[in-house]
């Protein structure tokens, strides 16, 4: 057996005796991320080379032409961040993968659906996480274009822009988790057919674009993501496990 084979199998029964100390749905969902790892963290990985990219030339830039750089600093980046991050987000993409990779065959039994709620804040913790990896690169991204421009890290703005970064990452792993359960936009025909999904999608998108024309201080969008978190995660918390059972099905 070739070198790659031998590490993916290892790789995998290491997984399997992780996953029998977990039971119910933390286990089915345990072997889900497990089996179907690169589908879900390729995306990761996609984004995080982007701000790599993207913090290697920037940070080129400001060092290159220092004339350009003066009036870069953390709380210029604010209004642009919502919309940003709403696009690394990874929340879709992990919740089409769940549909067609495991979901399909599943919703067709009610005491699946009658336990949205419990799978629902299992999957929330893993796309979260997958998200926080994301913002968190952006974070040291944006920290060393800053840098490189000459202006101090350690800074009460910069830890603003990492909360806040963090706090968008979390609102978005929600939204699109909320979203999938609330709405189920897949079909078996493989598309999405909920007019009311993609009407909300817009709007969050458009509510995102739109903060590029608002100019407040750093502190107040801040205090905007994390309340609009936390506000978003116990009405998730609160109506999913309600709801889900009728509108978390397939169609």
């Amino acid at each position: 057996m070739c070198e790659p084979a031998k590490t993916t199998t290892s790789r995998l029964r290491r997984t399997a005796a992780s996953s029998r100390r977990k039971e119910g749905y933390a286990y089915l969902n345990a072997l889900f991320f497990a089996r179907h790892r690169r589908l879900i963290n390729q995306p990761v990985y996609k984004r995080m080379a982007l701000i790599g990219g993207l913090t290697a030339t920037g940070a080129a830039f400001v060092l290159f032409f220092p004339q350009w750089a003066g009036g870069l600093h953390g709380e210029a980046l604010f209004p642009y961040m919502p919309i940003a991050l709403y696009f690394l987000s990874t929340g879709e993409r992990a919740c089409r993968a769940m549909f067609y990779n495991c979901d399909l065959s599943l919703l067709r039994y009610s005491f699946y659906r009658n336990a949205a709620g419990r799978h629902f804040r299992i999957r929330l913790l893993r796309i979260a996480a997958l998200n926080l990896a994301v913002a968190a690169a952006f974070g040291i991204g944006s920290a060393i274009v800053i840098a490189a421009a000459g202006r101090t890290v350690w800074s009460a703005e910069l830890l603003l822009l990492w909360i806040y970064a963090l706090a968008l990452s979390v609102f978005f792993s929600v939204h699109h988790l909320f979203m999938y359960y609330i709405f189920q936009p897949y079909s078996t025909e493989l598309n999405s057919k909920n007019p009311l999904y993609h009407a909300t999608n817009t709007l969050v998108s458009l509510v995102c674009g739109i903060s590029i024309a608002v100019r407040a201080a750093a502190p107040a969008y801040t205090a905007a993501a994390l309340l609009l978190a936390l506000a978003y995660l116990g009405i998730a918390l609160v109506l999913v496990p309600k709801l889900g059972r009728r509108t978390f099905r397939v169609k």
